[in-house]
């Protein structure tokens, strides 16, 4: 009997960019790689160090909630269920998948809480429901995320989702705190359109029409070309139905969302656009467009690809405000920038985002405070990471992200951080992180200080997912870490306790103090010497602290000002005590500390 012969083995299939870089993601991250990587891009950051210590939560008995997030600054809670195929080349994933989003509901939003077995869960159904309850949330995300193609069952699946969600979400709702909900599917190609939206500084490249309502007025540099003039609400609402947050790739930030507050200028925008548009115009400081190509022809404008680099929150007030009633009427004046020189662009970008007075967290990036800290971070060696960057962020970059609320929650306000609103756009707060002549050692010493609570963390959190004993000191060091608030309290108790041993120097060693070491060439010591200090001081003087404390305490404890200051000072006491009966415990954490 003759054998068929094999058909010969062709070439290897080329990986495409979006593999390529959930592949090197993979060097970091063994598990949970691809959801990690589409969430970063879905929320806008490269930090999925974070993203995995602070939001992934799956695992045992995970309720089918892999990926939670509640956003306090922007009031949009993301919860996500993913599925990673081995092979990219399958045409759809599971429905079934999607369809384990209905459990997660369930378990966040309508459960007892008594009856949740895993902490980690537990921690964010009650936290979510507090949020929700106090009119903190404008939005609930519920995402299927996958590697594969869109499947129409998913979709399916996730209208079923969509409606549970909502319903779940209806004794929540109010007149004056309306809250959306959403599920959706994230499939590769949707993940794939963020990743090439956050390396091209114009992600939309359609040719787009704009017909002006006043005469075209045109003005060319060196480099760059410029048209201005008027254009109609209902076209930058056109463009956002079309577009979404891609037209806002080249902008400091995306759309923040209109929640009704005072101090919302996106609300008074959406107000002014139903109530008074015909005198939106007057009251509007207009929209920066950056494209590829200018071509016009009277009134009517052609741009080939388009970026509102300044302008976002008018146009996303303008799209919610249309979805309520009509701005007809609205006119917004504009400029349209042509520019192929890539340096020029990005100062563009630049100074057209540091006209307007918002004070969010992404608006300081541009500081000249911050640029100043940025340089003298780079005499050490050390990135300092102002935005999000076109590569991935290094181990050892800072990023000011994550650096004010660490600042803020050692010099005592942890709960105050846990909000990074409450950080960067109150002015007062924002000064005291960050000071004119704070020397950057200490800068670093604070950040590396959180950085070591966030290690503490995923040590403590792989020991207790291991399998280890119940009872252990790991699992009741981490039952406290499922609260967002406890990290930032851990850092406020490390600043008391260095009291116990600084303040007698000077009094204000809060906001100086540092590791004697070098950092450029020490980096790792530092770390590694704070870790100490958290593992060998921080973490069992608060766990003193808190011995006496019952479950259905921590959490009122854990989201006050006065609570939290509580466990940071009965953490100091307990060290003063173990330190005046053995001083030697701290000495050789002690003798590496120096006043800057």
């Amino acid at each position: 009997m003759s054998v068929p012969s094999q058909p010969a083995a062709g070439p290897p299939i080329a990986r495409s960019p979006l593999q390529d870089a959930v592949e090197e993601l993979r060097i970091d991250h063994s598990r949970q790689t691809y959801l990690l990587y589409a969430m970063g891009l879905w929320l806008g950051t490269l930090d999925t160090r974070t993203l995995e210590m602070a939001n992934l939560l799956d695992g045992p008995d995970d309720k089918k909630i892999d990926f939670f997030d509640l956003a306090s600054d922007t009031g949009v809670v993301t919860i996500a269920q993913s599925f990673e195929s081995p092979d990219w080349s399958k045409q759809s994933p599971p429905a079934s998948k999607a369809s384990d989003l209905n459990t997660a509901i369930a378990w966040l939003l309508d459960s007892d809480l008594d009856q949740i077995p895993r902490p980690s869960i537990r921690a964010a159904a009650e936290e979510l429901r507090d949020a929700l309850i106090g009119g903190a949330i404008r939005r609930v995300d519920i995402l299927f995320v996958h590697n594969l193609g869109r499947s129409h069952e998913v979709d399916a699946e996730l209208a079923t989702v969509g409606r549970h969600l909502l319903g779940s979400l209806e004794r929540y709702t109010t007149e004056e705190h309306p809250i959306e909900g959403r599920a959706l599917q994230l499939d590769a190609a949707s993940v794939d359109s963020h990743r090439r939206a956050l390396h091209d500084a114009i992600a939309v490249q359609d040719e787009v029409f704009v017909e002006s309502s006043s005469p075209l007025v045109a003005i060319a540099g060196g480099e760059w070309k410029a048209v201005s003039g008027t254009v109609e609400g209902t076209q930058l609402v056109e463009w956002h139905r079309k577009f979404g947050d891609d037209l806002f790739n080249a902008n400091v930030r995306d759309f923040l969302g209109n929640r009704d507050t005072a101090r919302n200028i996106n609300n008074q925008i959406r107000t002014t656009a139903l109530t008074e548009a015909e005198n939106f115009w007057i009251f509007n400081n207009g929209i920066t467009l950056l494209t590829n190509e200018i071509a016009t022809d009277g009134t009517r404008l052609r741009l080939s690809g388009v970026s509102v680099i300044n302008g976002a929150q008018t146009t996303g007030s303008l799209r919610t405000a249309a979805d309520e009633g009509s701005v007809a009427g609205a006119r917004v004046p504009f400029r349209a920038i042509e520019c192929r020189d890539p340096g020029l662009v990005l100062r563009i970008i630049r100074y057209n985002n540091l006209q307007n007075p918002v004070t969010a967290w992404d608006r300081r990036s541009i500081d000249p405070l911050q640029l100043t800290l940025q340089e003298k971070l780079s005499a050490f060696g050390i990135t300092y990471q102002l935005r999000r960057g076109e590569a991935r962020r290094k181990a050892t970059d800072v990023h000011l992200d994550k650096l004010g609320p660490y600042l803020i929650s050692f010099y005592g306000e942890p709960i105050a951080a846990a909000n990074k609103s409450e950080v960067f756009e109150v002015e007062a707060r924002y000064r005291r992180a960050f000071r004119d002549a704070t020397d950057p050692r200490h800068i670093l010493f604070v950040y590396l200080l959180g950085e070591a609570v966030a290690n503490a963390k995923v040590r403590l959190r792989g020991d207790v997912d291991g399998g280890g004993p119940a009872g252990t000191r790991a699992e009741e060091t981490y039952r406290y870490f499922r609260y967002g608030a406890f990290a930032n309290i851990v850092i406020a108790a490390a600043g008391r306790i260095l009291g116990v041993w600084l303040a007698g120097k000077d009094a204000g060693y809060l906001f100086k103090v540092a590791l004697a070491a070098d950092p450029q060439s020490h980096l790792d010591e530092w770390l590694a010497v704070l870790g100490k200090l958290i593992d060998n001081a921080v973490l069992p003087a608060v766990r003193s602290a808190l011995a006496n404390t019952e479950d259905d305490d921590l959490f009122p404890k854990m989201k006050t000002q006065a609570g939290a200051l509580e466990i940071a000072q009965g953490a100091e006491a307990v060290v003063e005590q173990v330190h005046g009966m053995t001083p030697e415990t701290y000495q050789q954490i002690t003798s590496e500390l120096i006043l800057t």
